[in-house]
């Protein structure tokens, strides 16, 4: 995936936020769009849509790390295939909040069939405090801060079984 991409907040998205937050209210980012039409959102900030979704699917991971930023993760699946060119934020009513997008650089690639986490971090300081939460699938089980212990148990189990596989190889040379 790309790297340094800034999320343009469409107008609608900052009408929502600054009404929101008038109210003591938080928007609510749902889901994720991808599509496959890059482009320059700096330049459309009055955008409803992404050019061409292709695929739009529900947060299942997030955390907030401070009163403007926070992180978020989804699953790019299903049977599409495609190149990545364009992604949209969603708000719980549908409006379309924000966007990445890039004319030049692919940000990712969606094979058929398969698979991908798309994490993100928003930077939302131009945007009144606390004024965004996300909300995640209900049921999603996924919880990305458990990877690392996963790994290291995965690799402790590993070096256990060819610690086993040596004894076992020792004791079937003695035999022979």
């Amino acid at each position: 995936m790309a790297d340094n991409l800034s999320i343009q907040i469409t107008k609608a998205g900052k009408e929502a936020a600054f009404n929101a937050g008038a109210t003591g209210l938080a928007l609510e980012i749902s889901h994720v769009a991808f599509g496959d039409q890059g482009w320059n959102p700096v330049v459309d900030d009055e955008a409803t849509s992404l050019r061409n979704e292709i695929l739009r699917v529900p947060i299942i991971s997030g955390e907030k790390l401070g009163s403007s930023q926070i992180h978020l993760t989804a699953k790019a699946d299903g049977p599409s295939d495609f190149i990545i060119k364009e992604v949209g934020f969603f708000l719980s009513d549908g409006t379309l909040f924000g966007v990445f997008s890039s004319d030049s650089v692919a940000l990712a690639y969606k094979m058929a069939g398969t698979e991908i986490l798309i994490a993100f971090d928003l930077v939302l300081s131009t945007l009144p405090p606390d004024s965004v939460q996300i909300v995640i699938e209900p049921g999603s089980n996924f919880n990305p801060s458990f990877i690392k212990e996963l790994i290291h148990i995965t690799l402790g189990n590993i070096k256990t079984a060819i610690v086993q596989i040596k004894n076992l190889n020792r004791i079937i040379n003695k035999i022979i």
